[in-house]
């Protein structure tokens, strides 16, 4: 990136104008000074590293002249920017690199143009040493995760003396859960294209990681803080939005050396299905889940439900009314008043339903300690289920 910015800024004392490169996804990676005019736009976009919506729906909404070197930009027809010269920067293969910009006021001369297309012309080398090195980047975060998931106690170590992670500190295993859309999955092929962006965006010695199956996977170390840890899902999710994908659900786990690291994945990627479906923006820890640990490995269905509490399962199939209260009388540890509150009923109404709930499911069910926990869990399972609906099961 220190060639490019070199690049822009040559290119800017020599037009004595503003210049400006921005990634594929029309996102600022080197800007030159603010010469001549400027837009609200520019600087914005330079202040925040992030480009108005509206502006991305532009710029890729452009048809380039075919073949040409360059080609003006009109102003935006709503946002009042300037005029613009721009070169679409191509790899070899006719693959999209980024956009070179030049503020077109006053309009660049026939010389300047023919500047201008030299210096794109070594842009497009240095973009393409760039992408190169994150390639080869990416190949060998993947490696280093391939080895650990696969058994390899010193795959950590070996990162930390390469560069890769920090050389001390605990390591944390994360599965992230991506969609598009409906589609509450993407392909391996997507998934690896986004781990290539985070690595593009982020300082070396992040994270190591790789696609597997149907997740994210991302190994972290020495991550202390909650800032720290919200740092790595904040930069996946907004390689996420410059893909037009969604962070569905983060899990975290701690890599235990007693513990299989394949084992501690299950941990994170059972943290990620919770995490989908409390649309929460944080992770799931594997060490604060409680009593959903149980549950791992155990399949979402009725089947389970009975095996946990068979009072739960003879609740369920007479409808929702008993089971809902059930759950919201537990979830408020057996607190009458404010249960009639959550679910806007009379007590009378309440006592009715829980002695109907102890008909069904047994007397034991609310009153004796262990099958009111068993029933408890059974009950936040079922309620899972439904939320969850037709979802693909992690």
């Amino acid at each position: 990136m220190l060639h490019l910015q070199g690049l822009v800024d040559e290119l800017c004392l020599r037009l004595g104008r503003s210049v400006a490169i921005d990634n594929r996804h029309v996102e600022v990676i080197a800007a030159s000074a603010q010469i001549g005019e400027v837009d609200d736009a520019r600087r914005e976009a330079i202040m925040v590293r992030q480009t108005d919506p509206r502006i991305v729906e532009y710029v890729l909404g452009l048809a380039p002249p075919s073949g040409a070197e360059g080609f003006a930009v009109p102003p935006h027809p709503t946002m009042g920017t300037l005029p613009r010269w721009c070169t679409v920067l191509r790899g070899e293969s006719n693959e999209l690199l980024g956009y070179l910009w030049i503020i077109d006021v006053p309009a660049l001369s026939p010389e300047e143009k023919g500047l201008v297309a030299e210096y794109a012309s070594l842009i497009r080398e240095a973009l393409v040493v760039s992408l190169s090195h994150v390639d080869a980047t990416v190949q060998a975060l993947v490696e280093v995760t391939s080895a650990l998931l696969g058994g390899d106690g010193d795959a950590v170590e070996r990162a930390g003396r390469s560069g890769l992670l920090a050389r001390s500190g605990e390591a944390a295993v994360w599965a992230m859960r991506v969609g598009r859309g409906a589609e509450s999955r993407v392909s391996a092929v997507e998934l690896e294209a986004l781990l290539k962006d985070v690595v593009s965006s982020t300082y070396p010695g992040s994270f190591v990681g790789a696609a597997v199956d149907d997740v994210l996977v991302l190994v972290t170390r020495g991550r202390r803080t909650v800032a720290e840890e919200a740092s790595v899902v904040g930069a996946v999710r907004l390689s996420c939005q410059r893909r037009r994908l969604q962070l569905g659900g983060v899990g975290m786990a701690v890599l235990d050396p007693a513990v299989p690291a394949e084992l501690v994945l299950e941990r994170a990627r059972f943290g990620a299905r919770l995490s989908a479906l409390d649309g929460e923006a944080e992770a799931k820890r594997w060490e604060g889940l409680g009593a959903w640990g149980l549950l791992l490995g155990k399949p979402w269905t009725l089947g389970t439900v009975a095996e946990v509490s068979p009072g739960v399962a003879a609740l369920v199939e007479r409808g929702a009314a008993l089971w809902e209260t059930a759950l919201a009388y537990l979830d408020l540890a057996g607190n009458a008043a404010r249960t009639c509150e959550a679910l806007h009923i009379h007590r009378a109404t309440l006592y009715y339903r829980l002695d109907r709930i102890r008909e069904v499911a047994g007397a034991n069910m609310l009153d004796d300690g262990w099958a009111r926990s068993s029933a408890h869990v059974a009950l936040r399972l079922w309620e899972a289920m439904g939320r969850e609906g037709a979802a693909v099961a992690v």
